[in-house]
């Protein structure tokens, strides 16, 4: 269990793309995805504090971006590769 404060303005969503469904883009291997959030400024988003353990993933693609909550709710429907 994560014994740090939690802070109602950071999120973080984690989940899994098979393979699979990720013929188009070449993928041999399934993608997880972390999809964070954080309402206290992207600084603080690459910090230790933040999703730093994230970005440090080897092979981790960075797509941040600043947005407000209408953005966050739209990357839903949006494609992260090309």
């Amino acid at each position: 269990m994560d014994l740090r404060q939690t802070d109602p303005k950071v999120a973080m969503g984690l989940y899994v793309v098979k393979k699979e469904r990720l013929v188009q883009v070449g993928a041999t291997e399934d993608m997880l995805i972390v999809q964070a959030y954080d309402a206290l400024g992207e600084a603080h988003g690459r910090s230790e504090e933040g999703f730093k353990w994230a970005l440090d993933i080897p092979n981790a693609l960075d797509f941040t971006k600043v947005l407000n909550l209408r953005g966050v709710s739209r990357l839903h429907g949006e494609q992260y590769w090309p």
